[in-house]
């Protein structure tokens, strides 16, 4: 029967029985509501797994059911487990605040491992707990270290990102992932930005107002920090070359010329495609170590990879080319379909690019624009499944609205049991 929130009481079943169901969750979520009521809510929706924010970027967010506030600045670059602090180098990671830790008997916490309490609250209800792990997106720093920053071709750092081809930026990563794997009991490693962030991140206000944007990432996005145009050179790229070409086609772009004819020209830049090719070569080697650190340690860890798709967005770009990367990665978790009716195309347009061998996810972003109302919620879930894909995340817990919430669960009691 439907208990006080509107939902049936949802009962653990064998992880075989049903697929996975995970929801991405931010610790202030959990922390401002409650954390073991909260997860209780969750695993009530008939969701398997919770995918918590473990390392995050900055942000300014709109809580729509959050009981403490309303509007929330996230500080930058935070993470949510205790870090080994002698094991990092030059770039250190600071933990977030999560004083004021609700406990199920109303009462306040401010010490102790947050995420050790969260994994055990989790646990006692049913739920596992993925490792949501942001990599290179981080403002505080990038502002800090500029040197290890993506730098565009005319020289300028980037704060939001740190730049993957930095040996302190890989072993800043990895031993995330260390402290992660030793310390703590996740089913599975959520990877986002474990490759190179382009110009356009949304970071602080930013103002791009030119035409064809898309193509001023094509060129803007690229890296030539030192790190970077050292290994081109030693690929046998001239460099030189590349950016000279590069800046008479943004000023083309600058004058408003056919970005089509811009786009094509690009792509015959001596050196351009081998460019993006090589920031392949460092994503893989990265995402390789991973791996490593996984099978060389006593964890069962899955490993997942956040695969950006939106708006037709090209991952290979960044890096992310998931034909080299399948093989070290347990699925993929594709974001995101931008209206219900594109799902079969999205996962189609997944399916080519991703090599057999790592599973799907279908990733939805349950907010608006993605939803214009509750019903979207159950179009976008049956479109996913007619395209054969019943592995869902859904995003987010904190920044969806009660009703959306609601039509969730509702859809996936009714579906998740066989």
């Amino acid at each position: 029967m439907p208990n006080e929130r509107g939902f049936e009481r949802y009962e653990m079943k064998h992880p075989t029985e049903n697929p996975d169901r995970s929801i991405f969750v931010y610790p202030w979520d959990l922390i401002d509501a409650g954390v073991p009521v909260t997860l209780e809510r969750i695993r009530e929706m008939a969701f398997d797994h919770i995918s918590l924010a473990v390392s995050y970027h900055s942000g300014k967010f709109l809580l729509p059911h959050n009981p403490r506030k309303k509007v929330y600045y996230h500080p930058s670059g935070r993470v949510y487990f205790t870090p080994r602090l002698e094991r990092y180098g030059a770039l250190c990671p600071v933990p977030g605040d999560t004083s004021g830790l609700l406990d199920g008997s109303g009462e306040f916490h401010t010490e102790g491992d947050t995420l050790q309490y969260i994994i055990e609250a989790a646990q006692n209800v049913g739920l596992a707990v993925r490792g949501w792990t942001v990599g290179t997106h981080n403002s505080r720093l990038g502002r800090a270290h500029p040197e290890f920053t993506i730098r565009n071709l005319y020289g300028e750092a980037y704060y939001h990102a740190l730049c993957p081809s930095k040996p302190e930026t890989k072993h800043y990563l990895l031993q995330m992932v260390r402290d992660l794997l030793d310390q703590y009991d996740l089913c599975a490693l959520d990877l986002e930005s474990f490759d190179f962030m382009g110009m356009l991140h949304g970071d602080h206000h930013e103002i791009v107002g030119v035409p064809a944007p898309e193509l001023v990432e094509r060129i803007l996005g690229l890296c030539f920090c030192d790190t970077c145009v050292q290994r081109a050179v030693h690929n046998g790229i001239d460099v030189s070359r590349l950016m000279e070409e590069l800046r008479t086609a943004l000023r083309q772009v600058f004058r408003l010329e056919s970005p089509e004819q811009i786009g094509r020209t690009l792509e015959r830049i001596p050196g351009y495609i081998d460019y993006i090719a090589m920031r392949g070569d460092v994503v893989e080697d990265l995402i390789r170590s991973v791996r490593h650190e996984i099978d060389t340690g006593d964890a069962h860890v899955s490993l997942y990879s956040i695969y950006w798709m939106a708006d037709g967005a090209d991952p290979t770009f960044y890096g992310n080319d998931a034909t080299r990367l399948s093989r070290y990665l347990d699925g993929w978790i594709v974001c995101y379909p931008t209206t219900p009716d594109e799902v079969g195309r999205f996962v189609q347009r997944a399916r080519e690019m991703i090599s057999v061998g790592a599973g799907l996810s279908g990733g939805i972003r349950v907010l608006a624009p993605e939803i214009s109302n509750r019903s979207d919620v159950r179009v976008y879930l049956e479109n996913y499944e007619k395209a054969g894909i019943e592995d869902y995340h859904i995003y987010n817990y904190g920044l969806a609205g009660e009703t959306v919430l609601r039509e969730v669960g509702r859809y996936l009691i009714e579906h998740g049991r066989r």
